[in-house]
């Protein structure tokens, strides 16, 4: 049951980003999001997916693999309106 809800949990995290791609394309704008913001949580995102894979858990790597896809969806967002 820990599991589930850790999946639960950090996939629910991992798609938080989806509000600033959203909000971006709305406006078509990114002047007021971090660039820096959204890298690092590329980069973190897919740091602990290399690690969960390595590890063979997929606590750790789904819902990271998951906030490295919308993450990266999100810097290409932020890019495109820069």
């Amino acid at each position: 049951m820990t599991a589930v809800l850790a999946l639960f949990f950090g996939s629910l995290l991992a798609v938080a980003p989806l509000a600033q791609l959203i909000r971006t394309r709305a406006l078509r704008s990114s002047r007021e999001v971090s660039l820096g913001w959204v890298a690092m949580v590329c980069l973190g995102a897919s740091a602990w997916t290399a690690y969960g894979l390595e590890q063979s858990d997929p606590v750790i790597w789904v819902p990271n693999l998951l906030g490295a896809v919308v993450a990266t969806a999100t810097l290409a967002v932020v890019l495109r309106f820069r």
